[in-house]
């Protein structure tokens, strides 16, 4: 019988030192703590990390009531055995106050009296109606939502995240993703649309927003992609439209706004979903390099910049091989693992 090491622990130990830290797997024989996510939630504490390992078996739907980061491996990690921590559904909920969802393929549904939220680096795929919805909920602020991939649920929506339209929003960020779907019902006080790609949305023609107004709609790129119809009394800075018709406003509701122009992203089309294989850089002299009103690029290479196309959670290390050294092990023997890891990779 051979000894084993389990290398999840050092990986997340690495990221949270301060907190306790849990790990999942529903693999059989993986050296983790738990096999179930929502049992992993059950035993930590407020301000602990819970780490999920990569799996082809989907885990199950989770329900999120703990101050906790739930922490996957990120959905394409530039790494040997690529698998990502799939979840049909994780709930945020009612009173919800400090958690993170970072590096999952997932849909995220939240209740209601939910705030400091993290929602990042994640592939929401829209299989259960919509990617992130709030629908229906109150009290719903200091969110913030980055460097995910965003997909429109079934074609009678093309919804890809969505508020109650009655509710009134506060401090929501929005910025650095990917977004092939409609942003709904959004209506608030300090609501920023900031440095994301929409990227050939569907609904009701092309339309990014639906029914949205009040909001902060900065250094954006809408590719094939309607940036006004559907939103009212929002200001537009710095933004750059291709294939669409739509004009943006003009001072006070304006500036600095590019029309019907190429962004020349690296690797793109005018049509179709989003797929690993296309690269959103910006090729040299692109109108949108250095065009934000922050000095940086428009889309997702701009502002922050620790957006990532691969899922990996920015500054937590990522195992990119693992080369057993042995060639032949005694029983009871040790495995020499030599191990190559580097931080999250952008872009």
């Amino acid at each position: 019988m051979y000894k084993k090491t389990s290398l999840i622990l050092l990986v997340a130990i690495a990221f949270r030192a301060h907190a306790t830290v849990h790990t999942v797997s529903n693999l059989p024989n993986s050296g983790a703590q738990f096999n179930d996510i929502n049992t992993a939630i059950a035993a930590a504490a407020n301000g602990d990390s819970i780490y999920v390992m990569g799996s082809n078996t989907t885990y199950a739907n989770v329900t999120l009531n703990k101050n906790i980061w739930l922490i996957g491996p990120g959905t394409f990690a530039q790494k040997e055995f690529v698998i990502p921590a799939t979840v049909n559904l994780i709930d945020l909920e009612d009173n919800l106050n400090g958690a993170a969802v970072l590096g999952f393929n997932c849909n995220i549904v939240g209740g209601s009296n939910i705030q400091n939220i993290e929602i990042g680096y994640n592939q929401l795929n829209g299989s259960q109606g919509m990617s992130i919805s709030f629908s229906n909920q109150t009290n719903i602020s200091n969110i913030h939502i980055h460097s995910n991939i965003l997909k429109a649920g079934p074609i009678s929506s093309n919804i890809a995240v969505t508020f109650a339209s009655s509710t009134l929003i506060n401090n929501i960020i929005f910025e650095n993703n990917i977004c092939v779907g409609t942003f709904a019902n959004m209506n608030g006080n300090f609501v920023f649309v900031q440095h994301n790609v929409f990227y050939n949305c569907t609904y009701n023609g092309d339309d990014a927003f639906g029914n949205t107004s009040n909001c902060i709609i900065n250094n954006n790129i809408f590719y094939n992609s309607d940036p006004l119809t559907g939103a009212t009394s929002c200001s537009y800075n710095n933004n750059i439209s291709y294939s669409s018709t739509a004009t943006f406003p003009a001072m006070p509701a304006g500036n600095g706004n590019i029309d019907n122009t190429n962004p020349m992203m690296v690797n793109v089309f005018n049509s179709g979903s989003y797929s690993p294989t296309l690269n959103f850089a910006l090729q040299a002299g692109s109108p949108a390099l250095n065009a934000g009103n922050d000095g940086t690029n428009l889309g997702i290479t701009g502002g922050n910049n620790t957006s990532t196309v691969t899922g990996e959670v920015y500054n937590m290390p990522v195992i990119r091989k693992m080369m057993i050294q042995n060639t032949s092990v005694p029983q009871n023997g040790n495995i020499d693992v030599k191990v190559r890891s580097t931080k999250a990779r952008t872009n």
